[in-house]
């Protein structure tokens, strides 16, 4: 069985192992740029959100790109909704929320059914990037961010395709090709390559935030951490 862990201390969340099942790479990686990788439905991945908004104005300022992998946390869930995840949840929001400010909504936690299955979640930025193909990496970001909120914030279930209408229409997206394209066989194959590309980065925790150079990759954090620090070593990554 698949089960989720996140450490507390560390500020990480440790994904399921993937299968040998082939899948393609949508994702572009440049010489130099920054690399997140990440889960909408981890929690820790919440936890830095505001640290990777002050991240992304850096890396604009500086000339930097920003791409988002996404890692898969849990593809098709693991954890039996029962009393004792449920108070795993509960302890591990809180722990977070505590830790780094960011609001949690404990309701879904009294709902009967819940899969934690994080792969439609990856799957609907994944979608959104494809539609956005040239656009800013903000307007992704701010795509992945808004679903985290929904889930953590307004407790949504990220499972149902209701879940993304207001958000994709938020973004300018339209919803009827979001729900074409989210849909299909390509989508998931798109989604299933960005867990492998995860796996060759030999990324095994998230958050992980990478810098591509033109000497190769460095790992900038793995875990939650505040944006400065985070500044600091991309800083001192694209003067070396």
């Amino acid at each position: 069985m698949k089960t989720l862990s996140c450490d507390d201390k560390s500020g990480i969340c440790y994904p399921s192992a993937l299968d040998d099942a082939a899948a393609t790479d949508e994702v572009s990686l440049t010489d130099t740029q920054i690399i997140y990788i990440g889960d909408p439905m981890c929690s820790w991945c919440w936890g830095i959100e505001p640290a990777l908004q002050e991240l992304q104005d850096h890396c604009e300022q500086r000339g930097l790109s920003f791409s988002i992998v996404l890692g898969g946390l849990r593809p098709g869930g693991g954890n039996p909704w029962n009393a004792e995840f449920k108070a795993f949840l509960r302890h591990h929001w809180e722990e977070i929320g505590e830790a780094t400010g960011q609001p949690f909504s404990f309701d879904i936690l009294e709902r009967a059914q819940f899969s934690y299955d994080t792969e439609p979640a990856c799957r609907a930025v994944v979608t959104a990037r494809h539609m956005l193909a040239g656009a800013s990496s903000r307007k992704l970001y701010a795509i992945f961010s808004a679903i985290q909120r929904k889930f953590y914030v307004a407790n949504a279930d990220p499972t149902q395709l209701g879940f993304y209408e207001s958000i994709m229409e938020g973004a300018g997206l339209d919803f009827a090709r979001f729900t074409e394209l989210y849909e299909g066989d390509s989508a998931r194959q798109w989604t299933r390559g960005d867990f492998e590309l995860s796996h060759s980065l030999q990324v095994r925790a998230f958050p992980t935030l990478l810098a591509r150079t033109d000497s190769g990759v460095v790992q900038l954090a793995t875990g939650f951490a505040r944006a400065a620090p985070l500044i600091g070593k991309v800083e001192a990554v694209f003067r070396s």
